[in-house]
């Protein structure tokens, strides 16, 4: 089983490190849970890169709750038994329900629009011009970080529990 120990002030400090580059809640949240799980997949960080604010559906799912739940896929997926492990798959299912309700329960909900009570359809906005869309996202993002450090923080106890 891969160490999923990450101490909170560790953490937080991923997780400030990579906000302040990534501008981005699924690109944190896997990257702060994968230094604590020894999967080095820059690949996976990349792909997230384009999932910002609850995806194509302003205010959908939380990035936070996708890179969290992504983590622990890679951590405790399939078991390397593929698309035909459906014992895994079940156990996996059982865990993201796990996690997607303790993550509701203590942020109140797992969409965008739950949690921060907003729908972010003027973070997809890309009308402006880059620099100005950057400060203007940077400036949103400030309300997700909390957001971001528990998302991290529970699935961080999932893996070590």
């Amino acid at each position: 089983m891969p160490d999923s120990r990450l101490s909170r002030e560790a953490s937080d400090q991923v997780i400030d490190s990579c906000l302040q580059q990534s501008a981005n809640c699924a690109q944190t949240v896997f990257s702060a849970l994968q230094t604590g799980l020894a999967i080095h997949d820059k690949d996976v960080v990349n792909a997230l890169g384009i999932y910002p604010c609850g995806t194509t559906t302003p205010g959908g799912t939380c990035g936070a709750v996708v890179g969290a739940i992504l983590a622990l896929g890679l951590a405790r997926g399939t078991g390397g038994g593929g698309a035909s492990d459906l014992r895994s798959r079940y156990d996996g299912l059982v865990m993201v329900r796990r996690y997607c309700t303790r993550v509701a329960k203590e942020l109140g909900g797992i969409t965008c629009r739950e949690i921060i009570k907003a729908d972010l359809k003027e973070w997809g906005q890309t009308l402006d011009s880059f620099p100005q869309w950057r400060r203007h996202h940077l400036e949103s993002l400030k309300r997700c970080t909390m957001v971001i450090k528990t998302c991290t923080c529970i699935a961080a106890d999932m893996l070590a529990g």
